[in-house]
């Protein structure tokens, strides 16, 4: 009797036994707020080659948001619908008001094992703040992938790619971009709410293959993810993001225009928790297999 209800425990069965980690779509309806905080570094300059090794990219542009969000989802047989929108922001900087942020959406479809997909924004002005590159990697660390099968804290990982359409710093044409992750089950936290799974991951940013020759993206995401292992809900997190979009044509200085985006999550419960957490850049990475250092 002892063992059973020792086994009957996750605080006992996950970290030794292990857990299937699934996103059960019918516990996941309704409406709730998720808080977030979100900053956004950005700046454009001209250097040659050598200069790409020595000179720091410059940052012209700084912006940050505090908002919650009114997640709203809709259950279907195989997925979910999930709708994002404003219920309040403040800035320090008044540039999301001319751009009308607070009257963004934003809109994804969510699947039991795969990562969210791309979100679909609607958004009243151009703004940096008001694209895919920014909320592809927030909307993608609320519904992260998902493996099959059972699986155990600092032993399993898995991999995704996350594409997404950027906009080229020259032409403002849509140019794919991927984002190559690596994920893993790194520990379990202990939590008034119940047991909750934090999924580590790392990656690197690339273009995508159909580019021409010309364009050239290198970067890293790293961050984590706290999850209920019954129902994938994202109770938590947080994650930093590099990103070099260089532009080389012949006997022509390159076109530098760099990105550095960081995140942190949480539902309004959580708070005091999110306080606590180790900063992102902190997270122990999880080893890649050779597999997974293709990508």
């Amino acid at each position: 009797m002892v063992v059973l209800f020792a086994l009957s425990d996750p605080t006992i069965r996950y970290p030794y036994i292990g857990v299937q980690l699934s996103r059960q779509l019918p516990a996941l309806h309704g409406s709730d707020p998720m808080t977030v905080m979100l900053s956004v570094e950005t700046g454009t300059d001209m250097v040659t080659e050598e200069e790409l090794q020595t000179q720091e990219p410059v940052v012209q542009d700084e912006y940050s948001l505090f908002m919650i969000l009114r997640e709203e989802l809709k259950s279907q047989t195989e997925s979910a619908q999930v709708e994002y929108k404003v219920e309040r922001m403040e800035s320090e900087q008044w540039a999301w008001q001319e751009a009308e942020l607070n009257k963004l959406s934003a809109q994804t479809q969510i699947f039991p094992q795969k990562g969210a997909q791309a979100p679909k924004l609607e958004y009243p002005k151009e703004s940096t703040m008001a694209s895919e590159e920014v909320w592809t990697p927030l909307i993608s660390s609320f519904w992260p992938k998902l493996p099959d099968g059972l699986q155990r804290a600092g032993r399993s990982s898995w991999q995704d790619r996350v594409t997404f359409k950027e906009k080229h710093p020259l032409t403002k044409e849509l140019t794919p971009v991927n984002y190559n992750l690596v994920y893993r089950l790194e520990s379990f936290v202990n939590t008034e709410r119940g047991l909750l799974a934090n999924i580590v991951y790392v990656g690197s940013i690339t273009e995508g293959s159909e580019v021409d020759a010309t364009v050239s993206v290198r970067g890293t995401v790293k961050g984590f993810t706290l999850i209920e292992p019954d129902t994938g809900r994202a109770y938590g997190g947080e994650y930093r993001i590099e990103e070099k979009f260089m532009v080389k044509k012949p006997n022509l200085p390159v076109l530098r225009k760099t990105t550095y985006q960081g995140a942190r999550f949480w539902r309004p419960m959580f708070y005091k928790m999110a306080q606590e957490q180790p900063d992102a850049q902190q997270i122990p990475q999880p080893q890649a297999t050779t597999e997974e250092k293709a990508l």
